[in-house]
């Protein structure tokens, strides 16, 4: 009943009845390994790891298990266990691909891509028509920003096996970031309509719709849905919150934030994030001392997240400091280039440094690099407009 409830995509269903064959044979390490993935899929980690753990008590050396405690461990950001797990069913069986992906993508993960590509290497060579070593690799990819090679194996392991949604949500995420926005919001949709109950998928056609403008309604009903699904992952709060700011609801979007603050893990790479868009939305608050706080504090976390800066200009223009303002942007500009905003907010403290060349220049790159339904696009043109008659 437990393998036909995770086959049916009900990992809840699985885990109450593995529980019960636990519980009738509690020395059962199929039972055990098969809540733990159950639990996998349910993103409690933890918990899956101490069934994996057990499973492997009663029965060592279990290469599933193994792999399955390796994933548990990755995404935990146990990434030397997650090695270490996978290394220990490689040498009981060197054929396995699925250890050598693991292990591939948690070794990208810890940033030894060298290593990572010889693992996915030596897996496509031992499964060439496996859609699971080309979609790892592609994590790989998408891990070093490394689009094109992302997008294209993504796009092989969909060749291979068109059924899986994962590889649709993956690809739509590195067409995102890479600006193909039209492609991704495809290939999020395509996700959903194989698996309707994927929060990530959800949360990502979510933000392309909120990026881009398109269907803008309708990406609060993404961000509803995902926080429904997996209402613990602090990722669909923070974009919840960006889309309620953008809104003029800054009330429950500091809600939101504050508590994807506290569901955040310890050291978690998304904690600049957080604090960038409480920082962004305290200032719409009217708090510009609290805001220009928490994006230096998301600055100094992550030096290299462009909308620390961003947000900070923002508080900048607020307190009056033009040239702070001019330095966060240009800062946003230089770690991302295509987006508006950095421009407008270094054009508007060019306008008040009475610079009005450097302004009009900044107004037009807004512009250009601006989505097709930007929502400020007409207040940019407008002060471009009246910019130009000045001079």
């Amino acid at each position: 009943m437990g393998e036909r409830n995770l086959r049916d995509k009900n990992p809840k269903g699985a885990v109450a009845s593995f529980s019960e064959a636990i519980a009738r044979n509690p020395n059962s390490a199929r039972a055990y390994s098969g809540r733990g993935l159950a639990k996998l899929r349910l993103k409690e980690f933890e918990n899956a790891v101490a069934d994996f753990s057990r499973s492997l008590e009663i029965r060592p050396g279990n290469v599933d298990s193994l792999v399955w405690r390796a994933n548990a461990h990755r995404r935990l950001g146990n990434l030397k266990e997650a090695v270490g797990d996978c290394s220990e069913a490689l040498r009981i069986d060197p054929k396995s691909f699925h250890a050598l992906s693991c292990r591939g993508i948690a070794r990208g993960e810890m940033g030894q891509f060298s290593e990572a590509m010889k693992d996915h290497q030596q897996a496509a060579d031992l499964g060439p028509n496996e859609a699971v070593v080309y979609g790892s690799r592609g994590d790989t990819y998408l891990a070093g920003n490394d689009l094109p090679h992302a997008i294209q194996d993504y796009s092989k392991a969909i060749d291979l096996d068109p059924a899986i949604a994962e590889f649709y949500r993956s690809r739509g995420r590195a067409k995102g970031i890479s600006g193909q926005y039209k492609d991704a919001l495809a290939d999020f949709s395509k996700a959903l309509e194989l698996d309707p109950t994927d929060a990530n998928a959800h949360n990502g056609r979510g933000a392309i719709r909120m990026l881009t403008g398109d269907q803008l309604d309708l990406a609060l009903d993404d961000f509803n849905k995902a926080i429904e699904l997996d209402p613990r992952d602090p990722k669909y709060l923070l974009n919840r919150a960006t889309y309620l700011s953008m809104m003029n609801r800054p009330d429950e979007a500091f809600r939101d934030v504050t508590r994807a603050l506290t569901l955040l893990p310890p050291n978690s790479p998304d904690e600049a994030g957080a604090y960038a868009t409480r920082g962004g939305i305290l200032s719409q608050k009217g708090d510009q001392k609290g805001s220009f706080a928490d994006c230096t504090k998301a600055i100094e976390l992550d030096p290299t997240y462009e909308v620390g800066h961003l947000n900070r200009s923002n508080a900048c223009l607020q307190l009056s400091d033009w040239d702070g303002a001019i330095r966060d942007a240009t800062k946003a500009i230089e770690l991302n280039p295509r987006i508006p905003m950095p421009y407008v907010n270094r054009a508007l403290a060019y306008e008040k440094k009475g610079e009005s060349a450097q302004a009009i220049r900044d107004y037009e790159q807004a512009l250009k690099v601006a989505p097709i339904k930007w929502s400020s696009a007409d207040s940019v043109r407008q002060s471009l407009s009246e910019l130009r008659k000045k001079k």
